[in-house]
């Protein structure tokens, strides 16, 4: 079961921790026997301490020579070609599962808490008092709930006790004396208190101190290019100590324990948070300076020369990220870090309207000061890729962060999408939907409008559809989407409503902005001449819109979305609505603003956004079922397996498409092979004892 449980998770470590005390002389033997596996990359390891006269420390580590020691009843071996050890159990073992969150758990299995035991290394044969125990981590370390801990055993020929305190997010305090655990007490490095029973610490000896990086893996440089850096800094303090045991004030036994301090998340200097700050507010905005300018040159689409709104847009975003920065300052107790987030949740000021408001104020300084200096890179290329760059932030790791750091706490700021609850919505929540949905769609469709028409358009008229006469009167229709859509928030009647319409309406915008880009697909207005009133209208609404921005119609797709929610609050008028949709569909038709492909192609889109879920789960249950339906072939000693033809057609694919679209064929054929070659390499000397290669 426990081997299950580590196959699911993508970090584990499996470590067997041993010691031995010698009789004779005090000699202290430690044995780290394991393994580590995190993403690709998985190593066994042998770590052997010999803390000689009390002041002599060898140790020797390796990730070679790794044998798996042997646990049969009660009887612990180790043979391997550095040393060989046997310890024999003297009680009961105790099994602990310390931790366990959705990040995974660490399991405590002391398998020997008090143990004889024998340890032959170098011809040299050490005798006496051992401890046996193996630890079981799927939650990677830089995951851990703990600030400090406090781990120890101590052995006598009667008496044994083992502890562990953790200090930080989590804490916990366990001591065990001859197998009976208790859950309160004292644990120090100088005494360990419980009931009636003390162990005073008193002799100490140091074995190891200091971070990890120059105990541990001082010699191994790749492993300090592998984990964080913070994992490596984690700082160990391990000591050998004379102790003697009392119940209440006689004391009982005595011996030596092997006891450490480690500091798992030490704190950060003043120079660090320096350094850490400057990284953000000076490092990446000279690189986005540097990249638009070597960028500028190959962008050649239009700018907005507005200086009024690129003023605004600059103040606005210094203004918000000025006032939210203050606001973490002195309500949040901390700096706008996110690797060393404030203690506090700040919930006021512009966090009492955003959830990220010094993100959102930094994209738009960067839009503002593209548009000042007139930079196209900086406008169309790098304030976006910033700008999603963040996104990616915040919803792949700070929005979690904040869950795991105040599970308690609830937040809803302004601007915020409503749960999925069926009471009634409030005010906010209706602004949401225009800021979240209704005014991105207008900017983005603006924007595409403002770009004009691209090279070697392609229209989407059919020849049948140049002979269709104009019905001027039809504009009503044409006009009726607007209203229709805009006072749609202020009908829904519930959260999960409005929290649905804005995920569909999201839907709608990415899919049908993505298409409008990426294709050069446009539908000139169809010419007439205006005889009535609606007539002119129509022609003033002509010089508002353009061509481009015509597959899919966002009139069809709007009205039709719309029309679905009308119909969620008032479903005994859901013909009418729909009658109303489709009245405003063929209004883009015979109005000569779309053509019938346009109509299509946003009915399509209309059906994908109210059945995203639906499609979404059809998807990924056909590309599971293609995942897994692995095959192979062989042609001699050449295994071909199914899933190669896929990755063929993909690299083909982008490989083909770079060289019709940039000169330089010869570059990219040799950094394609490069690639080729080192996944090849990477595949077989990496990942080829791993189950990938079955």
């Amino acid at each position: 079961i426990l081997d299950n449980m580590i196959t699911q998770k993508n970090f584990y470590l499996y470590k067997w921790y041993a010691d031995l005390v010698d009789e004779k002389t005090g000699d202290v033997i430690i044995v780290y026997l394991g393994e580590v596996e995190w993403n690709f990359l998985k190593l066994s390891f042998t770590n052997i301490l010999q803390f000689l006269q009390k002041n002599h420390l060898i140790s020797q580590a390796t990730f070679s020579n790794y044998s798996l020691p042997v646990l049969e009843n009660k009887s612990f071996h180790i043979n391997s070609s550095q040393l060989s050890g046997q310890w024999e159990s003297k009680t009961e073992s105790i099994i602990e599962k310390l931790f366990e969150s959705i990040d995974g758990y660490i399991l405590w299995e002391c398998f020997m808490p008090s143990a004889s035991g024998q340890i032959k290394i170098d011809e040299t044969i050490r005798k006496g008092l051992g401890y046996v125990e193996r630890l079981t981590l799927t939650l990677k370390p830089w995951q851990l709930p703990i600030s400090i801990l406090r781990w120890g055993r101590f052995l006598s020929e009667n008496q044994h006790i083992v502890w562990i305190r953790w200090e930080g997010e989590q804490k916990r305090c366990l001591i065990f004396h001859n197998g009976t655990k208790s859950a309160d007490g004292i644990i120090n490095d100088d005494i360990i208190e419980f009931g009636r029973y003390r162990l005073m610490l008193s002799e100490k000896y140091a074995l190891r101190n200091g971070p990890l990086i120059k105990t541990v893996f001082d010699k191994f440089s790749w492993i300090k290019n592998t984990f964080p850096l913070g994992v490596l800094n984690m700082k160990e303090c391990k000591w050998q100590t004379w102790s003697e045991l009392y119940e209440n004030d006689r004391s009982i036994a005595n011996g030596w324990s092997i006891h450490e301090n480690v500091e798992c998340k030490p704190t950060m200097s003043f120079l660090g948070k320096i350094l850490y700050g400057s990284l953000f507010s000076i490092l990446i905005p000279l690189v986005l300076m540097f990249w638009s300018k070597q960028t500028e040159t190959y962008i050649h689409l239009p700018i907005p020369t507005n200086s009024i709104v690129a003023f605004l847009l600059s103040l606005f975003g210094v203004v918000l990220m000025i006032s939210a920065m203050l606001e973490l300052w002195i309500k949040g107790n901390g700096l706008p870090m996110n690797a060393y987030p404030p203690p506090k949740l700040v919930t006021t000021g512009a966090y009492k309207i955003f959830t990220h408001p010094i993100y959102i104020g930094s994209s738009l300084l960067s839009i503002g000061i593209s548009m000042c200096f007139q930079s196209k890179s900086g406008f169309w290329l790098i304030s976006p890729i910033f700008t999603l760059t963040w996104l990616a932030l915040v919803h792949g790791y700070e929005n979690e962060d904040l869950k795991k750091r105040f599970p308690e706490c609830t937040w809803n700021p302004l601007l915020n999408i409503p749960e999925n609850v069926k009471t009634k919505r409030q005010l906010k929540d209706i602004v949401s939907v225009y800021c979240f949905v209704l005014i991105p769609w207008l900017i983005f469709y603006q924007t595409i409008i403002f770009i004009g028409t691209p090279v070697n358009s392609i229209s989407t008229y059919l020849t049948l559809e140049n002979k269709l006469p104009i019905i001027e009167w039809t504009e009503l229709f044409y006009l009726l989407a607007y209203p229709y859509v805009i006072f749609l928030p202020f009908v829904l009647q519930t959260k999960q409503q409005i929290r649905s319409f804005i995920f569909d309406g999201l839907m709608n915008i990415s899919i049908g902005i993505y298409l409008q880009v990426i294709f050069p697909f446009v539908a000139v207005p169809r010419e007439f001449s205006p005889t009535t009133i609606l007539g002119e209208i129509l022609l003033h609404e002509r010089d508002l819109d353009g061509p481009v921005g015509a597959l899919p119609s966002f009139h069809v797709s709007w009205a039709f979305l719309s029309g679905y929610y009308y119909t969620w609050c008032f479903p005994k008028y859901n013909f009418i609505f729909y009658f109303i949709s489709i009245l405003i569909s063929a209004s883009c038709v015979t109005t000569g603003m779309h053509s019938i492909l346009d109509v299509i192609a946003g009915f399509i889109l209309f059906i994908i956004c109210i059945k995203r879920e639906t499609l979404w789960i059809y998807i990924r249950n056909y590309f599971e079922i293609l995942a897994n339906s692995w095959s192979c072939f062989r042609i001699g000693k050449l295994r071909v397996i199914s899933h190669s033809f896929y990755a063929f057609i993909t690299i083909f694919t982008g490989t083909f498409l770079l060289c019709c679209l940039v000169a330089h064929t010869y570059t990219i054929v040799l950094v394609s092979t490069s690639s080729l070659v080192g996944a090849g390499i990477w595949g077989q000397y990496i990942e080829k004892s791993s189950g990938l290669s079955r």
